[in-house]
Formats: C-alpha cells, sequence, structure tokens
C-alpha cells in the first residue's frame, strides 16, 4: 500500500494540474499579501489587524471571498482528474499488476488527499508564516471594526470555532484550522475522484460538477431549513456568525466512508 501511494503522489505531483493550483492559490495569498501591506504601511500598532486575521481565509476578507467564489473548482486542480488520467492512458493497468487491484485504488484515495491538502496548506503556511515576521504581534485589530475586548467583541469571538483554543494560542489555533480547512477540500477531492471510478466523466470539465452541486445544494437546503450551511461562513477562519461548528468536519468524514464504499465496490467489479 505504502508504494502505491508514494507511487501514485509522485504521478500527480509529475502534471501540470497541480502545480496550476499552487500557482493560482499563491495569486491570492500575494494580492492579499501585498494589498496588507499597502493599507496598514506606517499605521500605528494601535490601528493594526491581528496578524492572523489578516490572512486570506479571514471571513471578513475581500480577497477571501473572491477566493472562495472559485474553491469549488481550486478542489479539482490538485489530484481530482488522477483517475481519469489513469485511466486514459493506461496507468492504472501497469499500477494494479504492480501493487495489486485494492493497494491501487486505495491508494489513489489517500494519495489524492495528501495531494490537494499540500496543495492548500503549503501556502497558506508560507502567508501565515509571512504575517508573523511582517505584522507586529502584538496587534489585536479585526476587520469587523470591531473593539478589541469590549462586550461586542468578546461576544463575538464565543461564536468562533473552538473559541477558547483562540484565546488561549490564537497562533497554534489558526494554524491548526488551516489544516481543517486544507483537509475539508482534501474530502471533497478524494469524494470526486471516487466518483470517477465508475467512468461516468467523459469530459474533464464536467468533473467540475459534483463539488460545486453538492456545495450549492447544501447551501440551498440551509436556506429552507433557515440553517447556516453555507460553506463560506462554514470553513472560513474567524466566522462569528451563528452556525454548526462541526457540519462540514461531519461531512468531510461522510464522504470518505462513502469514497472508501465507493472504490472497494469499483474494486471489486474490476476483479
Amino acid at each position: 500500500m505504502r508504494k502505491s501511494i508514494v507511487s501514485q503522489i509522485h504521478l500527480s505531483l509529475e502534471r501540470n494540474d497541480f502545480w496550476i493550483s499552487l500557482f493560482l492559490i499563491f495569486i491570492f495569498i500575494v494580492v492579499n499579501y501585498v494589498n496588507n501591506i499597502l493599507k496598514y504601511c506606517g499605521c500605528d500598532v494601535s490601528q493594526m489587524i491581528h496578524p492572523m486575521k489578516l490572512l486570506l481565509l479571514e471571513t471578513h476578507n475581500k480577497w477571501g471571498f473572491y477566493f472562495m467564489q472559485f474553491f469549488p473548482f481550486l478542489i479539482v486542480f490538485p489530484a481530482g482528474f488522477s483517475y481519469i488520467y489513469d485511466s486514459n492512458r493506461k496507468t492504472h493497468t501497469f499500477l494494479i499488476a504492480r501493487y495489486g487491484i485494492r493497494n491501487y485504488y486505495y491508494g489513489k484515495l489517500i494519495s489524492t488527499f495528501i495531494v490537494t491538502f499540500l496543495a492548500f496548506m503549503i501556502p497558506f503556511s508560507l502567508e501565515f508564516m509571512l504575517n508573523i515576521l511582517t505584522f507586529p504581534l502584538n496587534a489585536n485589530g479585526d476587520l469587523s471594526n470591531a473593539i478589541p475586548f469590549d462586550e461586542e467583541y468578546i461576544h463575538m469571538t464565543k461564536n468562533y470555532f473552538m473559541y477558547k483554543f483562540w484565546n488561549s494560542s490564537p497562533y497554534v489555533y489558526t494554524f491548526f484550522n488551516l489544516m481543517i480547512f486544507s483537509s475539508i477540500a482534501s474530502a471533497f477531492s478524494v469524494f470526486l475522484v471516487a466518483l470517477s471510478t465508475f467512468g461516468i466523466f467523459k469530459f474533464r470539465v464536467l468533473m467540475f460538477l459534483p463539488v460545486y452541486m453538492l456545495l450549492y445544494i447544501l447551501t440551498a437546503i440551509g436556506r429552507i431549513t433557515g440553517l447556516n450551511f453555507n460553506y463560506y461562513t462554514n470553513i472560513c477562519l474567524f466566522e462569528s456568525s451563528v452556525r454548526f461548528d462541526y457540519l462540514y468536519i461531519i461531512i468531510s468524514f461522510i464522504l470518505i466512508i462513502i469514497s472508501l464504499i465507493i472504490v472497494r465496490y469499483t474494486a471489486n467489479e474490476v476483479h
């Protein structure tokens, strides 16, 4: 299994798709970073925003909002096409013969998760480090314009995901949430690859539809029921609106379980 995973990770990293996704995410991060530099250059520390709340994924960030509009499509790029590539080029025949059919399919899901996680986590980690190095660590401002530590601000922060963690260690908290965000993206990508093993996507452009439709359906269900299922407010950082904190984490686990069932079925059918 390990050799199958490593081999398929190498194949994904050799394709342009991974690097295109990395480049696109870096563009958003660089634009946001430069905008922050220009906006806050020369500001007194009392007027500065907390370094972690200047990240692209901060829920009030204008560039983060634009980024999240492309998020359903960016999920697909790093490794979403991997099974279609293998199938079209008959690479999967060689890998199955070398590692075994189950090792190939389960390795495909694991390698997809890892590659997608890296595509998101590498640029976010770089932005995390740049903000720590660039902006004053004793700044406490907020993009929502709430006054730090007043009653409204304290009430607002209590709606953060795992808010006690934020209060005790904001930098570890933020990095942990970046990992959760990348993991959620990876789970959706794994589900997409599992669906592609059915051979239902004759054209690669159709691969962009399932994730977009799933996120749209969840948002629509939220509107009908009066609940907040919107992916933007549920997975972005420092969201203070009322929502079900663990919704997309639970959905991610469900998608991974469904994906495992799908590839087990596909492996048995092929076998």
